[in-house]
């Protein structure tokens, strides 16, 4: 004998309004995903971006900000970005030039003192070491990187491409 609840027609009312509800969404969601996305506000390169950081600072920042990186971008001008993603704008970025690179600089344990530089590279690439004076040294980087021994304090070298 069947239990009213199981024949209950609130109840398959209720499972049919549920899987209704659930499908527009998924349709709503389908449809949101090939709709095209309005471009960023505002597009600008690196060398633009001093410019437009300070101008998105001092007077209304745009909804949306998308940064070209076709050469590196100076800690400064990173973290000025990130602030104002923190501040509620959206911010993008796109860099086909760019090349991803990382180094660290660490004292060596010797009398003579001395830096280690450990550079991670695409295999290939020329890296260049230098310091406030000037270059130092460039290698091209093998699978492993590249390393250097520099004289200069570590905060003092510097690692481009």
């Amino acid at each position: 004998m069947r239990s009213r609840v199981d024949g209950s027609g609130t109840r398959r009312a209720l499972e049919r309004a549920a899987h209704a509800l659930a499908l527009l969404i998924l349709l709503w969601l389908f449809i949101q995903s090939l709709r095209r996305h309005a471009p960023p506000a505002e597009s600008v390169t690196v060398r633009e971006l001093p410019a437009a950081l300070a101008r998105w600072s001092t007077t209304r920042a745009p909804e949306r900000v998308h940064a070209v990186i076709d050469t590196a971008l100076s800690p400064v001008q990173r973290d000025w970005l990130s602030a104002l993603g923190g501040a509620g704008t959206r911010t993008s970025w796109s860099g086909k030039g760019a090349l991803p690179l990382a180094a660290v600089a660490e004292p060596i344990a010797d009398p003579t003192g001395g830096t280690g530089v450990w550079v991670a590279a695409p295999s290939g690439t020329t890296v260049i070491l230098a310091d406030r004076f000037g270059v130092l040294d460039s290698i091209r980087t093998g699978a492993a990187g590249a390393r250097f021994l520099a004289r200069s304090a570590p905060s003092a070298v510097r690692v481009r491409s």
